[in-house]
């Protein structure tokens, strides 16, 4: 984890980026009160210093660490700087003690609300790119990756009961870390296709049926025409499976067959 070799102005742009939409308005302004108020008492000194050190300890880690899901890494610090946001609008009220104060500080506790409302329509609108590599059938992606609330958010439901009937009965269903999970999940839990081979891997290890992700255990489904990929995206498809392979679309998915 002591890796340098790492673009600066990369990582700070993307940095920003986690941050501003994790605390989306001027609600960060109140921090420096928080600070303020942790400060000024010496009983709350040490615990001060705690915060400020885990926040710098997972900052430095998390901002050096370039993988697709980095913005997790940085958990702790989003929960130091609520805390302090918190602390800060909590300090604020008792300080001029009027109500008017208390209720402005909660109608403020809720614009986030409304900016998370917002911005997919002001992404879409505005042609905006978030820079993920792929879309998913059935996912809005602006909504899915903007908006915290998951509420009614099926999309990945959808996507893996028709990918499992498209290789029904009996094929194979080949699939990266991040889809594989659901497909796990819906065959051998739900019960949907369960003849369908799937492909192991990271994470979550499906029952048998199941093949490693070889070219020598794709070969007899691509032979036998029962061979599909969950997506055509270059990132997620082998590069021996581009050389040996091509893709064509069926359904939300795509069937792997000979050149």
């Amino acid at each position: 984890m002591l890796e340098v070799g790492f673009s600066l102005v990369r990582q700070g742009k993307r940095a920003a980026e986690y941050f501003a939409m994790n605390f989306p308005t001027l609600l960060v302004l109140l921090i420096p009160f928080g600070i303020h108020f942790l400060e000024k008492r010496p009983n709350l000194r040490v615990f001060w210093w705690f915060l400020l050190l885990v926040f710098g300890v997972d900052f430095v880690f998390a901002f050096r660490y370039p993988v697709p899901d980095q913005f997790v890494f940085f958990t702790p610090c989003y929960v130091i700087v609520a805390l302090l946001i918190g602390i800060g609008a909590a300090w604020i009220v008792q300080r001029f003690k009027n109500s008017a104060v208390g209720i402005g500080m909660a109608a403020l506790a809720f614009l986030p609300v409304g900016a998370y409302l917002m911005a997919p329509i002001m992404l879409r609108s505005l042609r905006i790119d978030l820079g993920i590599k792929r879309d998913i059938p059935y996912r809005d992606t602006a909504r899915y990756f903007i908006q915290p609330w998951k509420c009614g958010e099926n999309s990945a439901q959808h996507f893996g009961e028709e990918a499992l009937k498209t290789a029904g009965p009996d094929g194979l269903l080949y699939a990266d870390t991040t889809i594989k999970n659901v497909l796990v999940f819906l065959r051998d839990v739900e019960g949907i296709e369960p003849g369908v081979t799937l492909t192991t891997g990271h994470d979550t290890i499906p029952k048998q049926p199941r093949i490693d992700r070889t070219p020598e255990d794709v070969e007899p489904f691509v032979a036998g025409g029962r061979a599909f990929i969950c997506t055509n995206v270059d990132a997620y498809v082998p590069k021996w499976m581009r050389e040996r392979w091509r893709l064509e679309p069926e359904g939300v998915i795509f069937r792997i067959v000979p050149r």
